[in-house]
């Protein structure tokens, strides 16, 4: 009894002859699958696009900001002497 339960286990399936198989028609995405997968391409492309923008104006904000502070400590510019009579 034990051994017809774990005899089926034991033996090794057959493998496929070479040309068996799925239709290859039959299991490639075909039309549909390149248009979902060109649409996300499309999508990661604009959302790149996108943050590249957003980190891009980031940046820029905080050398402006930069600046302004270095303005407010610094009111008199480098080169002008302080006392405008001389």
């Amino acid at each position: 009894m034990l051994a017809a339960r774990w005899l089926p286990a034991a033996i090794p399936a057959p493998s496929p002859q070479p040309g068996e198989g799925p239709d290859p028609l039959s299991v490639s995405p075909g039309l549909p699958g390149f248009i979902t997968l060109f649409a996300l391409a499309v999508v990661v492309i604009l959302l790149v696009l996108d943050m590249i923008r957003r980190m891009r104006r980031l940046r820029y904000r905080g050398e402006s900001a930069e600046r302004a502070r270095r303005a407010a400590e610094d009111p008199v510019p480098q080169g002008q002497p302080d006392d405008p009579a001389g």
